[in-house]
């Protein structure tokens, strides 16, 4: 008969423990990114909000909760722009619907875009 008890076995050099153990010595510096943390308040007038939806782009909710597209900031030689991208669910992508040299006049393009 074969016995039940469990036989310690050595820990692999590429074990969860080990790697855990290598990130507390060895800590990751991050660089700064480009993109700005804080999404920028709009008027109540316009309602919409902006939120973080991912690293690199903001969310635009209306009043009910619903996303209806995406505000991304967007480096050029000229400065910082602000893309405004309408959801199409027909299609089931994002349409670009133009570049604006503010964030709320990209929210502005998507509260009018139908």
């Amino acid at each position: 008969m074969h016995s039940t008890a469990s036989i310690p076995r050595p820990r692999s050099a590429g074990s969860v423990a080990s790697r855990a153990e290598a990130s507390e010595r060895a800590p990751i510096a991050l660089a700064p990114s480009p993109f700005p943390i804080t999404p920028p308040t709009l008027p109540p007038a316009l309602g919409l909000r902006l939120e973080p939806g991912g690293t690199t782009q903001w969310r635009a909710v209306d009043r009910c909760g619903m996303v209806i597209g995406h505000v991304q900031p967007v480096h050029t030689a000229e400065g910082m722009r602000f893309r405004a991208r309408r959801y199409r669910p027909l299609v089931k992508r994002f349409l670009d619907l133009g570049d604006f040299w503010s964030a709320e006049d990209a929210a502005w393009c998507l509260h009018y875009a139908v």
